[in-house]
């Protein structure tokens, strides 16, 4: 099996070895509660997209962030990338969560050099946008089903498909849709099947036995980024050492190699990580590495150039900050 070594440095620290996991509050780039951060560049600008809010701007569906240089980032007060949201979201409570944002380009990228070369060769102008929010097909506001929506512009905002593009009630729903574009240019699709909706109490509704399953799953799609291609794959599945959940999958490839990042334990917890694993095929073989973040970091997102990355950080009045870093690879072993 094949792996392969990432450090995550903080952005305000890129000429220091001093490793992303220590931190502060101080370096948060953002300091409202902006949970579930997304990253896209386009043009030589970065945005960020986070999850609807309940402490700050609230009726804000789907927050925006930017930066022209990856060290200073701005929120954009009083915009929503999704104002509108489909007709099978729970429009009472609709709890948007875990935005992940695409470009739809032809492109080449030299997995064997420096991330820097991905070069562009065609923008069709189409940016896709997964989410997840409550459904109102069942459940009594407790499931969360993906949605897409697309924009000709990446800040939105997204006009929403009207159908959910995955809604498996029966499971307990599922989130954290975030999108991999492979070297060959085949898109996929990674998420969580939110099994803990159907748990059984404690935290994270998966504390008391028996534990339900919130495995991590793959699937590919066509090149809209929306139409699914074949039959998903499980790529994860919870472990004791877990606590009561994994969540937010984010895929990215180095060489022949294919990292998946995720969180374990309860997000609104202290004991909340962010985990990785090494695999030579997109669709399965993961073997766990260690961990990346503790400490209520999690929910991490990397960038489509596999270097750069956003993830939240908890605060102890429950708000998530968000934060970034640079992923740098060395060798054939991934370690923080």
């Amino acid at each position: 099996m094949l792996s392969t070594t990432f450090t995550l440095l903080a952005t305000a620290l890129l000429c220091s070895a001093a490793p992303v996991d220590k931190r502060s509050t101080s370096g948060a780039v953002i300091t409202t509660d902006f949970p579930d951060p997304a990253l896209v560049s386009v043009n030589n600008k970065w945005f960020a997209f986070g999850t609807q809010s309940l402490y700050d701007y609230k009726n804000i569906h789907i927050q925006v962030a930017s930066s022209s240089d990856f060290n200073s980032w701005s929120l954009h007060e009083g915009q929503d990338a999704l104002p509108n949201l489909p007709g099978w979201v729970d429009q009472s409570n609709p709890l948007v969560w875990a935005p992940d944002v695409m470009h739809l380009v032809s492109w080449s990228y030299p997995f064997d050099r420096e991330p820097t070369r991905l070069t562009h060769q065609q923008d069709d102008g189409t940016f896709v946008m997964y989410f997840s929010a409550t459904t109102n097909t069942g459940g009594n506001g407790n499931y969360h089903c993906i949605g897409t929506a697309t924009s000709s512009n990446v800040e939105g905002p997204y006009n929403p498909s009207p159908d959910p593009w995955y809604c498996p009630v029966d499971q307990g729903g599922a989130i954290d849709a975030a999108g991999f574009r492979d070297a060959d240019g085949t898109w996929y699709i990674t998420y969580k099947i939110d099994g803990n909706a159907k748990g059984n109490g404690g935290i994270c509704n998966n504390g008391n036995a028996p534990i339900v399953n919130t495995p991590l799953i793959i699937q590919k799609v066509g090149a809209d980024g929306i139409s699914k291609q074949g039959s998903p794959s499980t790529i994860m599945n919870l472990q004791s050492s877990d606590g009561p959940d994994i969540e937010a999958p984010a895929m990215i490839r180095r060489g022949s190699t294919y990292i998946l990042m995720f969180s374990s334990h309860c997000y609104s917890t202290n004991s909340y990580d962010t985990l990785y694993a090494t695999s030579n095929s997109p669709t399965g073989g993961f073997v766990r590495g260690g961990s990346l973040l503790g400490g209520g970091r999690g929910g991490l997102d990397a960038s489509l150039d596999a270097t750069h990355v956003a993830f939240h950080g908890l605060q102890g009045d429950g708000r998530r900050f968000m934060y970034t870093g640079t992923l740098n690879i060395n060798g054939n072993t991934v370690t923080l």
